[in-house]
This record gives structure tokens, C-alpha cells and sequence, in this order.
């Protein structure tokens, strides 16, 4: 089968799953880089909720050079299904390979009057994790609850969980809709204690006006994004933009972009706060709201954050100035004034809010956002990524010329050096290279596989999930073949 053009993906590449429910929650099995598996968790209101457990198989005619260089060629999908007592809002694994069927769930308890998230720790049944191809198909089955995690310093409740990038499992940290919170792990998961707070935003205000639907792209028109100080909607009621709406925890050790560091995003605003020292460092206003926050795993300092306009930026975080005007794959465009970070590339990727936004843990030229107007974006960021796309820095592809010692002897037997001709790959251009519209609702999981550099998955509230692969055109160039 030839490989489908730059800027296209194949549908037959695609892998569709199905939930009966609604679904917000997404997360790779991040312990595990034998097999690529994600976690999908239900929305239901009213019917006992479930952990899908789907595992991306390779086909049967993929051989050796295929899995070497990720070539598309198709798939399958293996599934189980574990029981979860409530609504799931979000999930998360460690990326402990010893722990790798750990996982948390942020959930509501259908029932309560309250609005009061509740987190805990569950384990997974490891044989089961590293058998799904013959499990296919099964239900039922069950979560070993761990630990609740301790919620009395907030009158919300946990609203997310992660564990340490680097697989550490001393520490976790969650959130409310204002404070950050640094639990303290015990060994064998039986504690988690508050260790530290950390108070990132103001009390939210609450109001009685109706909120726009969370799953509906019409309820703002694309070309008005809402003002960074509009309301928003969390658990059914209106909310003031100072609430968090998203985080990440730095992958990286040592200096500023230590694994110490979580970025939080928080209406036209991201600060940045020690885990160590239990304060915000770093408060950096953004130039339109923002729900969704990723650190690069391959380059300290740089992180990338999802806007409700529909653009989507990259932030050096060394940088302190005043102002900042990026540049903007496929034209120019006005950047976001910070103290202590430095908008380095803009581009818009969608028409409607951007809802998650994910770094390649491998490949970081790469990168995927997901949008409330249905659609995932996959864009390149060569000019600012940890290496150059293809190897070179230098633009474009051609030839060129190096010097090659051949060794020959000739003539009165001296050494003679003579250029050998090389063609360089041609360089993937900054901004977005697919539009991936599988998806019939808006688009609240994305993650890249933990075992395969280019795969990942993604899913719609409507509970449709597609796994699917970098585009063969893209791949050879990243690599520089």
C-alpha cells in the first residue's frame, strides 16, 4: 500500500473502540513500554461507570522493518473491562515500570447533592494488564482500592491527580479548583497525606446564569472567543476564570525545570510553583484563557499551552520580558505579555476551544491538540523543539558535500580524501501537518503511547475513541531517512 500523502492520514490506519457511556478521561499506561495500552474511564450518571483497559496490537503481516520504523500498517484492538463505583473525570498511571498498574481516579459520587470530587488509588491485576490480547472481550472485573486521598483542606474536593514524571512514588500532586496539594505516599499506597498546599488562584465566584454546554462547539461562536474573565463551567456551575483548568508536572531534574516545578494554568494566567519550596514562582498572564498546560520532555523550560481561541503557544519559561511577539507558523501574530516567560511559537490549530494539548515523549517536534470543534491537530515544532526535524537545522532538504577519508591507495601510494555526495532529507515546515476528524464531539483525551513513539489515542465525549499512527511521510522525515 503506498504511503499516503504529507498532511494525510490514512483511515484505514485507524483502530475504533466504542464506550456505551460518556467519557472525559484519557491517560496511557505510562509504566509500560512493552505494550501500547490506555485507560478510558466512564461518564455515566446513572449506570455503574468502567475502566477500559484497550490495548493497540500489531497486524499480523507487520514485520521487522515495520515496527523498526512504525510504518502504518493497520492493527487491532484487545480490550477488558475493570467495574469503577462512580462517574470518572480523570485518570492518571505512574510511570513507574514496578508500578505500572497503578492507577487514580478523580470521580464524582453519583448520589451525593454536593458538587465534592473524591480521588483514590486503585491496582490493576498485573497478569490481566499483560494478558489482554487473550482477555479480550472480558468484564467485570475488578479494582483493588489502595487509598482515598485526604480532601479536608478544600471545599471542592480533587478534581485531577499526577503522579512523577519520573516515576517516583514518594509524591503525588492534585488539585481543587484553587489550591494545589502535595501528598506525601507511604510505602505499600496505604497513606497519602497533605504534605503542603499551595494557593494558585482566587476563591472562585459562583453565579446563577446558564452556562454554555461543555460538548456543544456552538455555544460561542469560533470567531468570538469568550474574554478571559467569562465564566466557566465545572460541575455544573459558572465559575470565575481564576479556577484551575489544567496542570503538569515537569519530567525534568535539576535548575529551574526541575521535576519540582508544576505548571498550572488558571484563566488568562500560568504560574509556576515549587513542589520544594510550597510557593508560586512564577505568575505569567497569557493573551487569551487557557485550559490545558504540557511541559516538553525533552527540553527543560519549554512548556506548550491549549487556549480557548483556538491557538495554541509555546513558552520558554527562562525568560523574563515584558512582552513577547512569537513567531506563528504560517504567518505572524501578537504575543502575550509575561513576567518570566517568553512565548516562543504560536499557530492556530483550531476553531473552537482547545481542550488538551500533548508533547511526543520521543519525538518533541511533534505535538497533538485536541478541540471542542471535534477535531485533533497533529503540528510540528521543529524551529523550537530539543533536536532539529531530519536532523538538520538548515531549512530545506538537497545536497551536500562532506569529506570522506576513503583510504585508497593510488598513484605513488598516497591517501586520497574526495567528497562524497549526500541528499539531506527535506525539513517538515513549523505549524500543523493533519487534521484528524474521526471524532463527532468534542475531543477530551489525548495521549501518545508510552511503548510506541507514534501512536496515540484519542477520544470524544460522546465515548468514540480512535487509536491511530504519525503519518509514514512524517515519520521518515523526523527520523531523517
Amino acid at each position: 500500500m503506498p504511503d499516503p500523502p504529507a498532511g494525510a492520514i490514512a483511515p484505514d490506519h485507524a483502530c475504533i473502540y466504542g464506550l456505551r457511556n460518556q467519557t472525559r478521561a484519557l491517560c496511557a499506561v505510562s509504566g509500560d513500554e512493552d505494550r501500547t495500552q490506555f485507560l478510558l474511564g466512564t461518564l455515566g450518571l446513572a449506570c455503574e461507570n468502567e475502566v477500559h483497559l484497550i490495548q493497540h496490537n500489531d497486524s499480523d503481516d507487520s514485520d521487522d522493518h515495520d515496527r523498526r520504523y512504525g510504518n502504518n500498517t493497520g492493527g487491532t484492538l484487545s480490550h477488558v473491562v475493570f467495574r469503577h463505583p462512580h462517574e470518572i473525570h480523570c485518570m492518571a498511571t505512574s510511570a513507574s515500570p514496578d508500578a505500572a498498574n497503578l492507577l487514580a481516579t478523580c470521580y464524582n459520587v453519583v448520589g451525593e447533592r454536593s458538587t465534592r470530587m473524591r480521588a483514590t488509588l486503585w491496582r490493576m491485576d498485573r497478569e490481566i494488564m499483560q494478558s489482554v490480547s487473550q482477555r479480550s472481550g472480558t468484564t467485570n472485573l475488578d479494582l483493588e482500592p489502595l487509598v482515598s486521598l485526604e480532601d479536608k483542606f478544600s471545599r471542592f474536593g480533587i478534581a485531577e491527580i499526577l503522579f512523577n514524571p519520573n516515576g517516583s512514588l514518594s509524591k503525588l500532586v492534585g488539585h481543587d479548583r484553587v489550591t494545589l496539594a502535595i501528598y506525601s505516599l507511604a510505602e505499600g499506597m496505604s497513606t497519602a497525606v497533605v504534605g503542603s498546599t499551595i494557593v494558585i488562584a482566587s476563591s472562585p465566584t459562583f453565579n446563577s446564569s446558564p452556562s454554555p454546554s461543555p460538548t456543544s462547539p456552538t455555544a460561542r461562536s469560533p470567531t468570538s472567543p469568550p474574554s478571559p474573565n467569562a465564566a466557566y463551567t465545572s460541575g455544573g456551575f459558572g465559575i470565575g476564570s481564576a479556577a484551575i483548568r489544567g496542570f503538569a508536572w515537569s519530567p525534568h531534574s535539576g535548575g529551574l525545570g526541575s521535576d519540582a516545578q508544576i505548571a498550572v494554568v488558571h484563566g488568562a494566567s500560568m504560574s509556576l510553583a515549587d513542589t520544594r519550596a510550597a510557593r508560586v514562582t512564577t505568575r505569567v498572564p497569557l493573551p487569551a484563557a487557557a485550559a490545558t498546560v504540557d511541559f516538553n520532555p525533552n527540553k527543560p523550560y519549554q512548556v506548550m499551552t491549549g487556549h480557548d481561541d483556538g491557538v495554541v503557544r509555546v513558552w520558554d519559561v527562562r525568560s523574563v520580558r515584558s512582552s513577547a511577539t512569537p513567531s506563528t507558523p504560517g504567518g505572524s501574530g501578537p504575543g502575550g505579555e509575561g513576567a518570566g516567560a517568553r512565548c516562543v511559537l504560536e499557530w492556530q490549530a483550531h476553531s473552537h476551544w482547545t481542550t488538551r494539548v500533548a508533547y511526543n515523549r520521543y519525538h518533541d517536534q511533534l505535538v497533538l491538540s485536541g478541540s471542542s470543534d471535534h477535531q485533533v491537530a497533529l503540528a510540528c515544532i521543529g524551529s523550537v523543539s530539543s533536536l532539529p526535524v531530519g536532523g538538520s537545522d538548515s531549512g530545506g532538504g538537497g545536497t551536500y558535500y562532506s569529506s570522506e577519508d576513503e583510504g585508497a591507495e593510488g598513484g605513488g601510494g598516497e591517501e586520497t580524501t574526495r567528497p562524497a555526495v549526500t541528499t539531506r532529507p527535506p525539513r517538515l515546515e513549523d505549524g500543523v501537518l493533519a487534521t484528524l476528524d474521526h471524532l463527532e464531539d468534542s475531543v477530551y483525551g489525548l495521549a501518545w503511547s508510552a511503548a510506541d513513539p507514534w501512536t496515540y489515542c484519542m477520544s470524544s465525549y460522546d465515548g468514540r475513541v480512535v487509536v491511530n499512527s504519525v503519518p509514514n511521510t512524517v515519520k521518515y522525515k523526523v527520523m531523517g531517512v
